[in-house]
């Protein structure tokens, strides 16, 4: 697969810069890295999630950053990691596969070499599964 820019966002990073990102970028998913390694998947849900949970407690929401978001992920809020050479059909495969308790991960990230430590590529979300298909040349 081809790279293309990868937003990327830090546990440190307010959660306010956050929302920015999903606002002016229509983010559903955004990698964190701490120290060129990677950390979690910050997803819509996970921030849902902790909505419901920081205002049903005090009715204001105290996060400061994305480390205090992070901590309401389920086990369906993860990625994948795959190498840069992997095929569309191997991406799509890995996308539908489950893991031990059911859950399809919610986004491919493509490194080199399908490492955590390494600098992402392209995240891939089954959302745009249908765009890498239309992309491929057939012969």
């Amino acid at each position: 697969m081809q790279p293309q820019k990868v937003f990327t966002l830090t546990s440190a990073t307010s959660i306010m810069e956050a929302f920015n990102v999903i606002k002016d970028k229509d983010f559903s998913q955004i990698p964190i890295y701490d120290e060129g390694h990677f950390t979690a998947l910050l997803t819509t849900n996970t921030i849902a999630r902790w909505v419901a949970r920081d205002l049903s407690d005090n009715h204001v929401l105290d996060a400061a950053d994305i480390a205090d978001i992070v901590e309401y992920k389920e086990p369906s809020d993860r990625a994948i990691f795959l190498a840069r050479a992997v095929s569309v059909q191997e991406t799509v495969d890995a996308l539908s596969e489950t893991d031990s308790q059911g859950h399809r991960p919610c986004a491919a990230v493509i490194t080199e070499h399908g490492k955590v430590n390494e600098r992402p590529l392209r995240l891939v979300a089954p959302a745009d599964l249908p765009a890498l298909f239309d992309a491929l040349e057939w012969e």
